[in-house]
């Protein structure tokens, strides 16, 4: 993070690398599909997907490992600004880290940085999407195209692509989106994955989040209205609600901004 806050060929105003993160997050956060943070240094093979966005200073051995993660079967999803300097925060020469690039099967081959009164756009799943900030130009060598850019120079180009490595697939977003298309590139992403929970709790907005937590013999939905309105769950089984100590099923009330925990057996 401090090396991208240093690098002076993108504009501060910009950069947004915290706001990027919460949006890659959001479609998950909406579906209660858990996520998790993790360092470099973690083992990734315990995950489904890995995102991976606007990850500046990269090492090759980092690089070597989110091969490995695909080709072991892992799923990747990379952005823009990704593998441009080491940890010296000097920049990658030539084609750059050749493992990255085996990974997502592209050549980045500039990136056009937009003024904030500027935007592109792309077409992927038959719709257009805005575009601000930043484009990646890129040339396929493995990969698939699933979106292209509609204007300027790169027009016709790929924005969107995916890779197929081994038992595994990277995906790279060579461009920033709104939120828009991270719905419905993650809704895909999370059916062909199978990694929304089954739930019984069911609610009625995407306002109520459901976090499960369990140990050897319990699991616990933790219900959380994160609306000043308040609304309803439904629970398809009868759980325990624990701050009254009592087994309740179907519809129950949330408060505005109201916190409910539930429990069952395994």
């Amino acid at each position: 993070m401090w090396g991208l806050d240093d690098a002076r060929n993108y504009a501060n105003e910009t950069k947004k690398y915290w706001r990027t993160i919460q949006e890659h997050y959001q479609y998950f956060w909406k579906h209660d599909i858990p996520v998790e943070i993790i360092a470099t240094t973690d083992d990734l093979t315990a995950y489904d997907l890995v995102i991976d966005p606007m990850h500046f200073m990269m090492s090759a051995q980092f690089a070597t490992k989110l091969k490995a993660y695909v080709q072991q079967g892992g799923h990747l999803i990379g952005t823009y600004i990704t593998g441009v300097v080491d940890h010296d925060f000097l920049a990658y020469q030539g084609d750059g880290l050749a493992d990255l690039e085996a990974t997502y099967g592209i050549k980045v081959q500039e990136t056009d940085t937009l003024y904030p009164q500027q935007h592109n756009a792309l077409t992927a799943y038959h719709q257009a999407y805005q575009v601000n900030d930043y484009c990646d130009v890129v040339e396929t060598t493995t990969a698939q195209v699933l979106g292209t850019y509609q204007k300027d120079f790169y027009a016709g180009t790929p924005a969107v692509t995916v890779n197929q490595l081994g038992q595994g697939a990277a995906y790279y977003l060579a461009a920033r989106t709104d939120t828009d298309f991270l719905d419905a590139f993650y809704e895909r992403l999370a059916t062909s994955l199978a990694l929304k929970p089954a739930l019984p709790v069911i609610k009625a907005n995407a306002k109520v989040s459901i976090q499960v937590r369990e140990n050897a013999t319990t699991r616990y939905y933790f219900v959380i209205n994160f609306s000043h309105r308040p609304t309803t769950v439904t629970l398809e089984v009868p759980l325990r609600q624990i701050f009254e100590n009592q087994v309740v099923s179907g519809k129950q009330d949330l408060a505005s901004y109201g916190v409910q925990v539930y429990m069952m057996n395994k």
